[in-house]
């Protein structure tokens, strides 16, 4: 699948997260947990989204990554392989919709609240003004 000019590209450090991951895919690690592909995926999703890239574009790129592994063309077991790399696309899809809609409904509420005019609770108007006398201090 050949590289689209007009489509946005993944950072160079979600970049370099898949090329480790197809390696450490490629040599079977034993510390390939699916913990540890979620957090790879959420990273993988998270620069992406920080870039502008929609979902289909993500799923685009983690296939080009895959695409352009070199060495992992001959491996005894093609299925295993195909196998994470629909494993991963899967948890990058459900990580993308998941912290963007987590950060859709805080940014919802917030601005509900603002409109409602009332005042946030003490702990978070902390968070949103920030703290008064660190900000009186400098």
């Amino acid at each position: 699948m050949p590289k689209s000019d007009h489509s946005k590209r993944l950072p160079p450090k979600a970049s370099e997260l898949l090329v480790q991951l197809w390696c450490q895919i490629q040599i079977d690690e034993p510390q390939l947990t699916r913990v540890r592909l979620r957090k790879i995926a959420q990273q993988v999703s998270r620069d992406a989204r920080e870039a502008g890239l929609r979902s289909e574009e993500l799923i685009v790129a983690v296939k080009e990554s895959w695409q352009s592994r070199e060495g992992m063309t001959h491996t005894r077991d093609p299925q295993r392989l195909q196998q994470a790399l629909a494993d991963f696309i899967s948890l990058c899809i459900a990580e993308f919709y998941l912290r963007r809609n987590a950060s859709d409904l805080a940014t919802d509420s917030a601005d509900e609240h603002r409109a409602s005019g009332a005042k946030p609770a003490k702990r978070n108007r902390r968070l949103l003004f920030g703290d008064r006398k660190r900000i009186q201090e400098t």
